[in-house]
């Protein structure tokens, strides 16, 4: 372990231990060995996992909630499923409509009110 400049410590050179921000509040990131950022205790982020292309695929949050993301083969995210819940039919899911070049054309998040499934919000994206 040695010491950085303004009192911070670093144990490797893939974790940085800040001792308190200006809010008195401990902070600590953790980075795997390529540099992808893994945990953030800040933002309440507990765990970060990536893909071998290096897209996010699961993102674990103190709060319970869990965010998981789903690409095509060429790595355009489709869609993004935030769990609040194991009961699926609590999560909330977006999905995105792509043109031939990969630009996002138009935007869907999936509603359930009232108990009603498959009812969807949203459409074009601006500028197309």
């Amino acid at each position: 372990m040695f010491s950085l400049p303004s009192g911070r410590r670093c144990a490797c050179r893939c974790a940085l231990v800040f001792p308190e921000n200006f809010h008195g509040k401990k902070e600590i990131t953790r980075n795997d060995e390529t540099g992808n950022l893994v945990k953030d205790d800040a933002e309440g982020i507990d765990s970060i996992y990536w893909d071998a292309s290096g897209k996010v695929k699961h993102v674990e949050r103190d709060t319970s909630t869990d965010v998981v993301f789903g690409y095509d083969s060429l790595g355009n995210r489709l869609t993004k499923e935030i769990r609040i819940s194991p009961d699926p039919d609590s999560n909330i899911y977006y999905y995105y409509v792509r043109d031939a070049q990969g630009n996002v054309i138009a935007f869907y998040e999936k509603l359930l009110e009232s108990g009603i499934q498959n009812t969807y919000r949203g459409g074009p994206c601006a500028g197309t």
